[in-house]
């Protein structure tokens, strides 16, 4: 798709690329707050201070794995829209290359 900077096509962009961040923000700090938890449950178990059902284990272990796996996706997201800016800020940069005689006439003064 061929968009120029600052046109709505660009401005719909950003705004989806920001919302595609928030989204990888969010599912990382479910990532990071179900693995905290699953660590912890797991090392007082080892020191046998508590023992938790299977099915808690399992059920955290999923939610930290499903925190991981959405975060992976949104960052897969928003670097590949973010590759796909830039290469369009590289494709309209390259069509609007000064020529040899535009750059000799602004720099000859």
């Amino acid at each position: 798709m061929r968009f120029k900077t600052g046109d709505a096509t660009d401005t719909e962009h950003c705004i989806a690329l920001k919302h595609e961040f928030l989204r990888c923000e969010d599912a990382f700090r479910d990532f990071e707050t179900y693995g905290a938890l699953m660590i912890m449950k797991w090392q007082a178990e080892e020191q046998g201070r508590v023992t938790f059902p299977a099915h808690e284990k399992r059920l955290i272990a999923y939610k930290t794995y499903n925190g991981y796996s959405r975060f992976i996706l949104h960052l897969y997201e928003f670097m590949l829209g973010q590759f796909h800016e830039r290469m369009e800020a590289r494709r309209n940069s390259r069509e609007r290359r000064p020529t040899v005689t535009s750059w000799v006439t602004l720099n000859a003064f």
